[in-house]
């Protein structure tokens, strides 16, 4: 049984806090963050980000995840708990990736997909399909398309680094990408949420640009299918899955 809480404990912090992942600051998704003077349950006046700024670091999200493969490694903090691990992620697009979590005891592997996302952990062979999600907590392009209209994204030079802070009225969510300026990659991204006691950093060690096939996002023929509505993240269905 130990063996089996660990997994569990283990998959839910990856599930929750990497991919593209756990980015929301604040006391939870239902948290609406708004600008000074707006009213908390203020639905209607939208607050659109910079559209420049937006055209900008959109175009650099889809230069780096788009037909690329990048491995990096990452750490997470949790409720106390720490997992640090290696990961590839195959980029066909914005909405549809698949990450190999290289880690010792529980590998797995995430495919995203602009409408689901299936997990398959590789001891088990037990592939797990998520429905029903929120596209907004895991699907980037849908992310960005909600930020445009009420959204704020901001820009700092540091020496040879881009910082671009996004922050999603509609969600709370909160993301800070670290770009190459010498390269315009996104090579680092940052999280810290201190309420709920959750710090994340991913950080890419390398890229190669390539055509994506297909095959690289199918369910290994061995897998065992099952579909849940977000059991092994909890009660909530909220949680961010977003990178």
């Amino acid at each position: 049984m130990k063996g089996v809480d660990a997994m569990r404990s283990f998959v839910k912090i990856v599930l929750i806090s990497f991919f593209l992942i756990n980015f929301t600051i604040g006391t939870g998704v239902f948290n609406i963050i708004r600008p000074a003077g707006a009213q908390y349950f203020d639905e209607v006046k939208k607050f659109p980000a910079d559209p420049a700024l937006y055209i900008e670091l959109l175009g650099i999200l889809e230069k780096t995840f788009t037909n690329s493969v990048i491995s990096g490694k990452t750490k997470i903090k949790f409720n106390g708990a720490e997992t640090s691990s290696k990961f590839i992620i195959y980029c066909s697009n914005l909405e549809t990736r698949r990450i190999d979590i290289e880690s010792y005891e529980f590998p797995m592997t995430i495919l995203q997909f602009p409408n689901q996302i299936v997990q398959y952990l590789q001891k088990t062979k037990v592939a797990v399909v998520y429905k029903n999600l929120n596209p907004l907590t895991y699907n980037m392009k849908k992310l960005f398309e909600d930020i445009r209209i009420d959204g704020k994204i901001s820009k700092k030079i540091d020496g040879n680094k881009i910082l671009y802070q996004v922050l999603s009225y509609t969600s709370g969510l909160k993301i800070l990408y670290v770009v190459d300026a010498s390269t315009g990659y996104v090579k680092q991204v940052k999280t810290d949420d201190s309420d709920a006691q959750k710090a994340s950093e991913y950080i890419f060690d390398a890229m190669q640009f390539k055509k994506i096939g297909k095959d690289v996002f199918e369910v290994p023929r061995q897998a065992t299918l099952k579909e849940e509505f977000n059991k092994l993240l909890g009660e909530r269905t909220e949680q961010r899955l977003i990178f």
